[in-house]
Order: C-alpha cells, then structure tokens, then sequence
C-alpha cells in the first residue's frame, strides 16, 4: 500500500512496489473519485486496458486506445493521462496483491542501527534504470529483496559507505559533448544539505563553485576541487548546476544518501 502523484502525461510514474502484481485496487484522493480495480486474470492477454468500478455494479470498462498502465516485475508504470489515474498533480493511493506472494523469515541480525538478513542474498537485477531520492529502479530485477541494506557501487553490504569513500560525479547526458557557441561552461555549483533522515527535514551545509569541470567532458566527471569533508552516520542530499556565462544554467535533481562509519 502505497500512493503516487500524476504528471497528466502519458509517460506517466513508475511506482514501485517491489513485486509484480496481479491486482490493483487504486483511488484519486485530491478530489472526489471511484475506487478502481485492475487485474491480470479476467484478460491476461489485455490486463491493462480493463477497469472496474469497486462500488459500483457497472460492467468494466475496457480502453481500447491505450494501456492504463504497464505491468512490470517489480511494480507498474502509469502509461495514461486519463484523470482517473494520472492527473496532473493528482494524488494517488493503491493496495496491490503480488503475482507470486511469498513469506519468509531469515536470521536477522539486528544489533546495529538496521536489520541485515544473514542468510544468503538471492535477488539479482540486470540494469539500474535511475535513482530518485531513496528509491532505486532496476530492469530484470529477480528474486525477494529485503530492505535494511545498503548499496555502495556494485555491491550490496550490510553497512554504508565511510564519508572518505564517497565520490561525487556529473556528466552532460548527451553524446558526444556539446560543441555549439551559444553556451561557454565556466563552473559546476553544488549544493550540500544535511538531515536526521532519508526525507529531511533538511538544513543546508554550503554551495561549492567547481571550476575544474570542463566544457569537453563526455562523462561522469568527478568533483575534486574545494569539496566539503562528510561527517560519519549522517544523511546528506546533493544537486548540481552548470553554470554558463552566457546561457541559463541548468540544475539536477536532488540525489540521497547515508554515510557510514569513518
């Protein structure tokens, strides 16, 4: 059970629920609205174009122009403006049923600030798609994921990286590096905040100007220039901005995470 927020588009938000589902049980909660169900078993060839109304006797209703949504294995990705599922800033709340539920319960050793299953790590994911805040999308992802560990470059261990060990990157997302003259790249600014926990509240640190970034960069080119020493045991959010000298800058998102011990 969980909620997500539309974008009236119809590449609307992945919502990640950890599992594949076979029923949704979902209603817009920012004005008055039905409580909708999908599934997959009255048509597993058409599972996402079908709706029924919870508190209604109306036969469903099938849209044949477009999927609702896509049913993916470790959640769904809303595919549809319609205003009943994805209105732009609507909010939304849903209880999903897994396709293949299951229960168990492994040693867990819980001594330290999180819990970190002992016996042996099963799930896998061939690619991770992107990062928002605390969350992680994967593509081919397998297996039942726990939560209570963290992530520190390709490995899964039981603690988070030491503040020593955490290196900050940007790269241009095109291919090859920009080379017009409208814009001439004269710095990178960060921006450093810390907080109590993943969703703040948030105080900032400072800004740092980065003048070791370069126009030429074709990569994920890393900060080394005037950066900031992190403190251990303690949740940071950073965002980045390209600043021109003679063009907008642009900024990143916020990223997310949690130093360890030093």
């Amino acid at each position: 059970m969980s909620s997500w927020t539309g974008n009236g588009s119809t590449d609307g938000p992945f919502v990640f629920t950890g599992f594949k589902i076979s029923f949704l049980l979902y209603k817009r909660t920012d004005v008055d609205s039905n409580w909708y169900i999908m599934d997959t078993e009255r048509d597993p060839d058409n599972p996402t174009t079908q709706r029924l109304l919870a508190e209604s006797s109306a036969a469903e209703y099938t849209y044949s122009s477009t999927d609702l949504l896509d049913v993916n294995a470790n959640g769904f990705k809303v595919r549809s403006s319609n205003n009943a599922i994805n209105a732009n800033g609507g909010t939304y709340i849903y209880y999903a049923v897994a396709e293949n539920p299951f229960n168990t319960t492994p040693e867990v050793d819980g001594t330290g600030d999180t819990q970190v299953a002992l016996d042996a790590l099963v799930a896998a994911a061939t690619e991770i798609v992107e990062t928002d805040g605390t969350t992680m999308y994967l593509n081919g992802a397998t297996g039942p994921w726990r939560t209570g560990l963290s992530i520190e470059g390709s490995q899964i261990n039981a603690a988070a990286p030491g503040p020593s060990e955490i290196t900050f990157t940007s790269q241009n997302q095109g291919t090859p590096a920009f080379s017009g003259v409208d814009a001439t790249l004269a710095s990178r600014t960060w921006t450093l905040e810390s907080g109590t926990t993943a969703t703040g509240p948030w105080t900032a640190v400072d800004t740092y100007v980065d003048y070791s970034v370069l126009g030429t960069q074709t990569g994920a080119t890393p900060w080394t220039e005037n950066k900031p020493t992190l403190q251990p045991n303690t949740f940071y959010r950073i965002k980045v901005q390209y600043d021109s000298t003679n063009a907008p800058s642009v900024e990143s998102v916020y990223n997310t995470f949690k130093t360890g011990d030093a």
